[in-house]
């Protein structure tokens, strides 16, 4: 098992060899018909002072925390349309976060 040392946010990121890796562990740990964007890329896009990169001894990326503190105001409508967000619509208002946690399957 991997050890995490040190945890950076996306907007402190001057690489997108950084972007390649959380990319890579999203296809690794979702079906291979997610939504890179809907379901990542745009926390990594639009909210990167709440994405989150769990960091190994080399620098690798291990996992990755995203999300937004509204998603209800501040994802745009079409990603909202398209994911489960209308099942649990009601409960948006009073827990108005949401995260994505993903890590490397090893």
């Amino acid at each position: 098992m991997a050890e995490v040392v040190s945890v950076t946010l996306a907007s402190q990121r001057g690489s997108e060899a950084l972007l390649t890796q959380v990319r890579e562990i999203f296809f690794l740990t979702s079906s291979g018909s997610a939504d890179f964007y809907s379901w990542a890329g745009v926390y990594w896009e639009k909210f990167p002072d709440f994405f989150y990169l769990a960091h190994g001894k080399d620098g690798k990326v291990l996992g990755y925390l995203a999300g937004c503190p509204r998603h209800r105001e501040d994802l745009p409508p079409e990603i909202l349309a398209q994911h489960s967000f209308r099942y649990f619509s009601e409960h948006l208002i009073q827990f108005p976060a949401h995260l994505h946690i993903n890590c490397r399957p090893e």
